[in-house]
């Protein structure tokens, strides 16, 4: 089972995501403000981290990288879900180092595959490099029978 944290300061909010993430089936850690959701994230090790953007105390910006400069949450996802919808905001928050940016309100059933398809991406990531999945674009079946490698 992965496991998510939410960061956002708007506690309904966040107790709703955190209830539409375990419904779905992943464990799921919350956190009011980015210096508690680092300590959080440090602690609980989660597979994906949900930010908000505008926080008290350390905003999403500061908490993505800060979250980053920690070694083995390199290829952690980190999607900001935020209210500002600007494009300028989402360019930002991408050009910072996240994988994603959903703008509120949140639709639920995005927020969801969204979250799906990028532990998906990861978990293939660490397969691949466990030796269990080829590199991209390789076919190691054809290779065999043609003769190459």
């Amino acid at each position: 089972m992965s496991s998510v944290i939410y960061v956002e300061d708007e506690i309904a909010l966040r107790e709703d995501v955190a209830e539409e993430l375990t419904d779905a089936g992943y464990t799921v850690y919350q956190a009011g403000d980015g210096v508690e959701g680092l300590d959080e994230i440090l602690k609980h090790r989660p597979d994906l981290i949900l930010s908000d953007i505008t926080m008290p105390r350390m905003n999403g910006h500061e908490l993505l990288l800060q979250v980053r400069k920690h070694p083995g949450f390199e290829i952690v996802p980190f999607l900001f879900v935020s209210a500002l919808c600007d494009h300028k905001d989402m360019l930002e928050g991408v050009r910072l180092g996240a994988d994603d940016y959903m703008t509120k309100p949140i639709d639920y059933d995005i927020l969801l595959l969204k979250v799906e398809l990028a532990l998906k991406r990861v978990e293939r990531l660490r397969r691949q490099q466990k030796g269990i999945l080829p590199e991209v674009g390789t076919n190691p079946i054809l290779d065999h029978d043609i003769g190459w490698r």
